[in-house]
């Protein structure tokens, strides 16, 4: 591995580190941080139920292989003794399979009905969005394909939504209340950020937290992207062209994106 590279991405793991306050807890973020979806509850944490259901064998593997732990009836325990080195190693140098692209002709009764977008498992995402693309995934963003960038000569991720409404929504909370809490480089349709290639790690941090809160969150974003459509009738949603119910949806769950930013903090 290249060291220039490693010592360039340790940037990244040093500020996740920087919130840590023991190995274990560390530990339990960089898997998150790769995409694993795990719920804390009563000091014990848990494989998510919103995961897809093959990740939870990935897990297994990665805490196998790398003598990070086990996942024994759901419940992750982390081995006192694990160092995670090599596992951050895996986060520079990795094998990707990729996920087939798997295009429908939605309806907007189907995506204002629609609670979680796509599940994809993590071992099809790449490193640096795989918790992104898991945490909008989970606010009802369909997602069908990612990129994080972290390629030679590319200085852009991206995400790929398949409905028209997922762009809307997904462009939503950022326009109305997640630009306020952090600062990432959006193109306009919000669906790719750049970075210089000296911030790069800074921004796959910047990303990794946002998830962290999108995530964190998701039952709220989820609750307003069902109150935006509380006066879209099934009939209305029949009889008008995408651009007007993109302009009614938008305009309905920016206001209440609006004053739901009003409340909230970010650590």
């Amino acid at each position: 591995m290249n060291n220039n590279t490693y010592n360039n991405a340790y940037e990244f793991f040093d500020k996740i580190k920087s919130h840590c306050s023991s190995n274990e807890e560390y530990i339990i973020e960089l898997l998150k941080a790769r995409g694993f979806l795990l719920d804390i509850e009563n000091g014990n944490t848990f494989f998510s139920d919103n995961a897809h259901v093959v990740d939870a064998q990935y897990l297994k593997d990665i805490l196998k292989n790398y003598n990070l732990g086990k996942l024994k009836d759901g419940v992750l325990i982390i081995n006192q003794k694990a160092n995670a080195k090599a596992y951050e190693e895996s986060f520079v140098h990795s094998e990707l399979f990729g996920a087939p692209y798997e295009g429908n002709d939605r309806t907007w009764s189907w995506f204002k009905n629609r609670i979680h977008g796509k599940k994809y498992p993590v071992e099809f995402l790449e490193h640096y969005i795989a918790r992104y693309v898991k945490a909008i995934s989970a606010c009802g963003v369909y997602t069908v394909s990612s990129c994080d960038g972290n390629h030679d000569g590319l200085k852009r991720a991206h995400i790929l939504v398949e409905h028209p409404g997922s762009k809307v929504w997904h462009k939503a909370m950022w326009v109305n209340c997640l630009y306020k809490l952090f600062e990432i480089n959006w193109d306009e349709e919000y669906l790719a950020f750049s970075f210089p290639e000296k911030d790069r790690y800074n921004t796959y941090y910047k990303i990794n937290r946002a998830a962290a809160f999108i995530y964190d969150h998701r039952l709220c974003f989820r609750q307003i992207k069902k109150n935006a459509f509380a006066d879209i009738s099934a009939s209305y949603l029949r009889h008008s062209d995408d651009f007007e119910i993109e302009e009614r949806f938008y305009g309905n769950v920016s206001v209440l994106l609006k004053d739901w930013a009003k409340t909230l903090k970010v650590e």
